[in-house]
């Protein structure tokens, strides 16, 4: 299409609301076969005008190594720089924001037939659906000249880094986290306008992109050896006008002193055939327990807790199993779930997890809970290594959503401490507060210090509550 045709259906545009697609593999198994064609290239964008702004993404110029790209569902690539992006709604949100993850733009975003590269129908960049893939074509890497956000030239940028991990690390950016060494993260954040600064683990070697600008002077807390790097200019001073981040409320008698409890409810036989004993259970929660934030498994209705309890729940509840918390202690940030691939006889097994920012103190961190199969059964195997690659996704999905933050795990794991599972988060990091019999609370061993623990009474639950005060470093 010549630059008069272009430019014509442009100015039909200002006269008449169009709808101009133009996409050279309408089908994903199409080919190209005249000399010269450009495949993959998809002209759509859409404003709220009602105008569609036609641009021409130049994939002529553009190589991707597809095999390198993160969630592709069932591993496919459905044509040059364009897969099918699994995990779409729950973690990347938009093309834009997988694309991004891959560090480079978005040209076009499709809804996908089947689990496959058929297109259903064509989306913005920007477009959120419930659905968990989406096919996603990326362009031009972030930062290269004549593309990219805006930012005045990686070249011109440097970083400074702070003495630990900044206290308000900032919102993130909507990419998700980077794997790789401290240059390559330098990297992803010079070449994306909307990363100020980024936390960096070399224990992981992995990252975690910020909005937050610094000038070198806030406040820190110890990470392990995580630390919080930032832009700025290579001739002295920060990238921008500073962000001044507030430092922590000083200490008062509300401490960062938090309790943990982790309580297995019994639900099916304490609430649905004998509901006398809930009674003792509820009673329990409210007037013994008293805990700060609660991870509560065999609970198929949180709020029903709110009711008798006045605990509020804080994150999603799947599996019968989520985390509730005492009403007015925290501010609620990021929550989530995820199915940890380890199903037995009663179905899928979950993790579920809530940011919370403790109000008295300011601080922040992430509460995981969860619940682990026992039996096996209909057309499912439960054992040790099913409850192992349990862990191991707790373990992915704590790094990918809390990074560098504190974080405590409860669970009933329907394991002893000694199983491969259990041991796994010991072996990356966490320390078990207190275990009884298949109950626990584990916590990042860098970020708390243990107060006391305890092991509650059930209160007619076949398990008895677990408890430990962590006051964070």
């Amino acid at each position: 299409m010549t630059s008069l045709m272009w430019a014509g259906l442009l100015a039909l545009g200002v006269a008449a609301s169009i709808d101009v697609s133009f996409r050279a593999d309408e089908d994903a198994n199409q080919t190209c076969s005249s000399p010269g064609a450009t495949c993959g290239n998809v002209l759509l964008q859409h404003t709220q005008r009602g105008m569609d702004v036609v641009t021409r993404q130049r994939l002529s110029e553009v190589s991707c190594d597809e095999s390198t790209w993160p969630n592709k569902d069932h591993g496919l690539v459905c044509g040059e720089c364009k897969v099918l992006v699994n995990r779409f709604n729950s973690h990347y949100g938009t093309c834009t924001g997988y694309c991004s993850a891959v560090g480079r733009e978005c040209v076009a975003a499709w809804e996908e037939e089947n689990d496959n590269c058929v297109v259903k129908y064509a989306m913005t960049c920007d477009q959120t659906i419930a659905s968990s893939d989406a096919i996603c074509e990326c362009g031009a890497e972030l930062g290269e000249e004549g593309e990219g956000d805006g930012e005045s030239g990686a070249a011109d940028i440097c970083f400074g880094e702070l003495g630990g991990v900044a206290v308000d690390e900032g919102a993130g950016i909507g990419v998700p986290e980077i794997a790789g060494s401290e240059a390559d993260c330098k990297a992803a954040c010079a070449g994306n306008g909307r990363c100020q600064s980024f936390t960096y683990c070399p224990q992981w070697r992995k990252c975690w992109l910020k909005a937050a600008r610094f000038n070198g002077g806030e406040a820190t807390q110890s990470s392990g050896s995580c630390k919080t790097m930032y832009k700025k200019s290579c001739t002295g001073g920060s990238s921008s006008p500073p962000h001044v981040v507030p430092s922590p409320p000083p200490a008062s008698s509300a401490s960062a002193t938090i309790k943990v409890v982790s309580y297995n409810l019994y639900w099916w036989n304490a609430h649905d055939q004998n509901p006398w004993k809930f009674d003792a259970i509820a009673n329990n929660i409210k007037n013994t327990l008293k805990a700060d934030t609660l991870g509560l498994q065999e609970c198929d209705d949180p709020n029903v807790i709110k009711s008798r309890t006045g605990y509020e729940k804080a994150s999603p509840f799947k599996g019968a199993q989520g985390v509730s918390v005492k009403p007015g202690l925290f501010r609620v940030g990021r929550i989530g779930s995820r199915d940890i691939k380890a199903t037995g006889k009663w179905g899928p097994r979950y993790v579920t997890w809530a940011e919370l920012t403790h109000l008295p103190s300011g601080r922040t961190f992430f509460h995981f809970n969860t619940h682990w199969c026992v039996h096996s059964g209909n057309g499912h195997t439960c054992h040790a290594g099913t409850r192992y690659t349990g862990a191991q996704n707790i373990l992915e999905a704590i790094r990918q959503e809390a990074g560098s933050l504190p974080v405590v795990i409860t669970g009933d794991f329907n394991a002893g401490m000694g199983e491969d599972g259990p041991q796994h988060f010991i072996r990356h990091g966490f320390t078990l507060a207190k275990s009884s019999w298949v109950d626990a609370i584990f916590f990042s061993s860098d970020h708390w210090n243990i107060k006391s623990t305890a092991k509650g009474d059930p209160a007619n639950s076949d398990h008895s509550p677990v408890i430990a005060v962590l006051e964070l470093k």
